[in-house]
C-alpha cells in the first residue's frame, strides 16, 4: 500500500476503521503470503492451482475482484501469465486493477441479470460491499459502517463475456459478491459458456440447484466459499 492509498483510505474511513483495517492487513500479510504462500483469503487460489496442475496460461473471471493483491483468488494466476477481466463496482478499488494488472481488462461496473443501473452500497470494510438491499441491511444491523451508496451500471455476464473475451475459453470464474451470486449465475448462459470451475460464496441452495443440472460438482469447500468443477462424462 502506498501513501496514497493510506491518505484515501484515512479521508473515507476516519481515524478508528483506518486502524481496523491497518491490523487486518498485517495479519492477513503475515498468514496469508508469507506462511501460505496464498493471496486468497481461504486458500482457495491454492486449491484451483491443483486442479489446472499448475498450468502457465489460462483465461479468469473475477467477479467483485475488490483487490488486484489483497485476498485475491486471481493473483497468483496472473503472477504465472494467465490474463482475464476484473469486474470491481468500486471506483476507489477499480484504480488499484489499472495500476496493478495492465495485461487484464480492468472494468467499473457490476454484473446482473438485466442491463440497467444499480445501487451498490460501500462499507467498511470494503469487503462486504454489494448491490443486495437485503445484505446491506444485515451488516448495518450488525454494525458495520455504510460509508457510501453510488449508482453502478451493470449487465449480465453473458454479454458482458461476448463483449470482453472474443470467443477465448473461460478457465475458471470466481464470484463474490455478497448474497448477489445467484444472480450474477443466472445471467451466465451455462449451456454456451462451461468454464472447467465455478467458485461462490456461502452455501445458497439454488446455486448449488443451478450448478448441479449444469453437471457441475463440488470440488472443494472453505470457511466462506465453494469450488465446483464440470463433468464432462
Amino acid at each position: 500500500m502506498n501513501f496514497d492509498e493510506i491518505v484515501k483510505k484515512y479521508r473515507i474511513y476516519g481515524l478508528k476503521h483506518f486502524i481496523q483495517a491497518g491490523l487486518k492487513e498485517t495479519w492477513y500479510r503475515f498468514y496469508s503470503n508469507l506462511l501460505n504462500n496464498s493471496y486468497a483469503q481461504c486458500g482457495e487460489d491454492l486449491v484451483i492451482d491443483k486442479f489446472f496442475k499448475g498450468k502457465t496460461s489460462g483465461v479468469y473471471i473475477d467477479i467483485g475482484a475488490n483487490d488486484p493483491v489483497r485476498f485475491s483468488n486471481t493473483k497468483r494466476f496472473y503472477d504465472k501469465g494467465w490474463t482475464g477481466v476484473n469486474i470491481e463496482p468500486n471506483p476507489y478499488l477499480i484504480e488499484k486493477f489499472l495500476v496493478a494488472r495492465p495485461k487484464d481488462k480492468n472494468i467499473n461496473m457490476g454484473v446482473a441479470l438485466e442491463k440497467s443501473d444499480l445501487l451498490f452500497y460501500i462499507f467498511f470494510p470494503d469487503t462486504l460491499s454489494t448491490f443486495s438491499k437485503v445484505q446491506m441491511e444485515e451488516y448495518k444491523n450488525a454494525g458495520f459502517h455504510l460509508v457510501e451508496t453510488r449508482t453502478v451500471p451493470v449487465v449480465p455476464l453473458e454479454e458482458l463475456i461476448d463483449n470482453e473475451l472474443n470467443g477465448k475459453t473461460i478457465d475458471f470464474i470466481s464470484i463474490d459478491t455478497e448474497n448477489f451470486d445467484l444472480e450474477v449465475l443466472q445471467s451466465l448462459n451455462l449451456l454456451k459458456n462451461k468454464p472447467s470451475l465455478i467458485m461462490v460464496e456461502g452455501n445458497d441452495k439454488r446455486i448449488s440447484d443451478l450448478l448441479e443440472i449444469n453437471r457441475y460438482q463440488v470440488h472443494h469447500t472453505t470457511e466462506i466459499n465453494k469450488i465446483y468443477v464440470y463433468k464432462k462424462d
